[in-house]
């Protein structure tokens, strides 16, 4: 009996040094039961003095160093600690051979705290696992053809405002709904009528008005004198000749000097007029010809009322 107990106390000297201060299990299996092992067995030859008792000894220590010191599965997922990449997982939890929840959309929230299952690859998600939707339409911004469409404003499956006269003014802003397909409106939505001013001249790449077009200005001072109900967007346009940059910062102060013209040799009220330049960008012929780049430097009355 007192062999027994000594024999005992010999095997439990890999448990004792192996363990840190605050008592947690030595990690690795394997390392408890040949250490158990060795000490039985030091500790049955000691005793015994022969190689049967060095022999009981270490099958005993073996046995008690795997009892002692095997490995331990502190969350309880299945996945020993020391090969749990993700301690602390939830009682419960699918988790993988590593350890962590699973995830089965691969968008990195685990799916116990999925709330959007099955998101498609490569989508963004907040915390929940739902599809961000930055301005809150009901479209996922992966899928929002038209990203910050304001709050409370009805969209499309596109996640577009809808427009249901089709004049490229969105419901929201349409400020003259049903207008007639086909008709040029204005950014309110408002059908406005288009004359073209094609003798219009300036000094090349400048903004001054040849005395020859003076005579073209003065029709649209007696038109606009005419008819005080009526307001006007001048927009001037340009060639293709040159950077898209300067043409378009070139056609607005062209439009804008039609502007100060018709107001100072006119006496035409301001906030009647205003100007706009769109450079090359809506050509009505081609630029490839010297005839097509004329027509396409013009100066556009845009009438509204």
């Amino acid at each position: 009996m007192k062999f027994l107990r000594v024999l005992i106390a010999f095997s439990l000297i890999p448990f004792m040094t192996a363990c840190s201060s605050s008592d947690q299990v030595i990690e690795g299996w394997n390392g408890c039961v040949i250490g158990g092992a060795a000490a039985g067995a030091a500790g049955g030859a000691l005793l015994d003095g022969h190689a049967p008792g060095a022999i009981v000894g270490a099958g005993v220590g073996a046995l008690v160093g795997a009892l002692l010191c095997g490995d331990t599965d502190s969350d309880g997922d299945g996945v020993s600690d020391e090969k749990d990449r993700c301690p602390g997982t939830p009682e419960g939890v699918a988790v993988y051979v590593n350890g962590c929840p699973v995830d089965s959309d691969g968008d990195r929230v685990p799916d116990y705290k999925d709330k959007c299952a099955n998101t498609p690859a490569n989508t963004k998600v907040d915390e929940n696992g739902c599809p961000i939707d930055s301005d809150g339409d009901g479209i996922p911004d992966g899928a929002d053809q038209c990203p910050g469409t304001p709050g409370g404003v009805k969209v499309d499956d596109r996640g577009c405002p809808f427009d249901d006269d089709s004049d490229g003014v969105p419901n929201y802003l349409d400020k003259c709904p049903d207008t007639p397909a086909g008709m040029k409106v204005d950014a309110d939505g408002c059908t406005v009528k288009l004359v073209t001013l094609h003798g219009i001249k300036f000094a090349t790449n400048s903004a001054a008005i040849m005395s020859e077009s003076v005579h073209i200005l003065q029709q649209a001072v007696e038109a606009m004198r005419r008819h005080p109900g009526i307001d006007v967007l001048i927009v001037g346009h340009t060639d293709s000749t040159g950077a898209d940059a300067y043409n378009r910062a070139l056609s607005e102060r062209r439009a804008n000097a039609v502007r100060s013209y018709l107001i100072k040799h006119g006496g035409i009220d301001a906030g009647r007029m205003s100007a706009s330049g769109k450079g090359e960008s809506e050509p009505i012929a081609s630029n490839k010809t010297k005839q097509g780049r004329a027509l396409n430097r013009r100066v556009e009355f845009l009438v509204r009322g």
